[in-house]
């Protein structure tokens, strides 16, 4: 990402320490959101259902207020259009890794033929 971006060291540094610390915290929300999911199917009383959903609710709204924050946090030290580049390039590979995952043995578009063996010319 960094060679595509064309970031500097001190750019690169800060960049990694964003993107880690924002990986992290949606790592947690979603392990977060995945118990809170599993509970809910179990609940029967009412209130307590109420009173869970409402957390599970709270826990999606902070899981995507992240992504606003990446945005927010990678604009100031990428500018605009290498923001735009940033997001271009996540969003090929996050297609690129559900294509693979969805159907392994599908070539990549970007995956070139093999070239022909060469010709030799005996003089």
């Amino acid at each position: 990402m960094s060679d595509e971006l064309k970031l500097s060291a001190n750019e690169e540094k800060k960049f990694s320490e964003i993107i880690k610390d924002l990986n992290k915290r949606k790592s947690e929300l979603n392990k977060s959101l995945q118990s809170s999911l599993a509970s809910l199917g179990n609940i029967k009383d009412a209130k307590k259902l109420e009173a869970e959903f409402s957390s599970y609710k709270k826990s999606l709204q902070a899981f995507n207020k992240i992504s606003e924050e990446e945005l927010d946090k990678l604009k100031p030290l990428l500018g605009t259009e290498r923001t735009v580049q940033y997001l271009q390039i996540k969003q090929d590979l996050a297609t690129r890794i559900k294509a693979t995952l969805t159907n392994p043995d599908a070539p990549l578009k970007d995956e070139k033929k093999p070239l022909p063996a060469p010709k030799l010319i005996i003089e």
